[in-house]
């Protein structure tokens, strides 16, 4: 089963990051769904904040679109007004070392592992937890499940299928009388 970030715990981590480029990961593996590799090349051409929504080539060099909430398009201004982004075309997050592409996948994944350390999270969660939490909450909140597989890029909606069973909430059924 997929491991997700509670709610609550995200925005601990979230508002307490002082790197715009950090936040701005994190916000959009958990609000719009990207793994890892596709926040790294996410292209500033494929940010539509006027239809709210993220063009995004993923694996297997796939193109879907998933969605853009305002928040996140907040942010992603905020980031690149700070880093005098005015381009309309390249990589929104460049590499260090080399100016024309983008940031490498792992320079990510080494990030998320300090806040791991820094928060002591469980050891099953890694940044695709973020990606496992936006498809949940979003089936929770009465997404689509069809809608999410196309904005997931899933192939198959078994794939998909999985967070149905983490999305349920068998707390309070009607119905029952709990003792």
């Amino acid at each position: 089963m997929p491991t997700i970030i509670p709610k609550q715990l995200f925005l601990k981590i979230f508002n307490e990051e002082t790197c715009l480029k950090h936040k701005c990961w994190l916000i959009l593996a958990f609000c719009s769904g990207l793994r890892v590799d596709e926040v790294a090349t996410l292209r500033i051409e494929n940010i539509y904040p006027n239809e709210h929504k993220l063009k995004i080539l993923g694996k297997r060099n796939k193109e879907r679109y998933t969605i853009l909430p305002d928040i996140v398009t907040k942010f992603l201004r905020l980031y690149c007004k700070e880093n005098h982004i005015t381009d309309k075309q390249g990589y929104l997050f460049i590499s260090q070392y080399d100016n024309q592409e983008h940031i490498n996948s792992k320079s990510i994944i080494n990030y998320f592992t300090t806040l791991k350390v820094a928060y002591n999270l469980d050891k099953n969660i890694s940044f695709h937890s973020l990606r496992h939490s936006f498809a949940t909450y979003y089936l929770m909140n009465g997404g689509n499940i069809i809608t999410l597989k196309s904005m997931l890029g899933h192939s198959h909606l078994d794939t998909t299928n999985r967070y149905l069973h983490i999305a349920q909430n068998f707390n309070n059924l009607e119905g029952i009388k709990y003792v």
